[in-house]
């Protein structure tokens, strides 16, 4: 447990991390459809996947919604 910050080593507290994907859920507990949601790391595009339909998004300010399951990130390296 962390008691305050005197507990964190310095170099853990400038970590910063960049969503790289989104796993979505749709529907109830017993039924349902899975979309994603991910960052292409050579164009640096977000894509969306929903069944056998991918498609370029125009930006990633909806990439997170209501329906947001799963959240990937990557640690930045610099």
């Amino acid at each position: 447990i962390v008691k305050d910050n005197t507990d964190i080593p310095e170099k853990n507290l400038q970590t910063k991390y960049d969503l790289v994907a989104v796993s979505n859920h749709t529907g109830g507990l017993t039924s349902g459809h899975y979309t994603a949601y991910s960052k292409n790391p050579q164009d640096g595009n977000w894509y969306s996947f929903d069944d056998d339909v991918v498609r370029q998004l125009n930006s990633d300010n909806n990439v997170v919604t209501k329906n947001a399951y799963i959240l990937v990130y990557v640690q930045r390296t610099s």
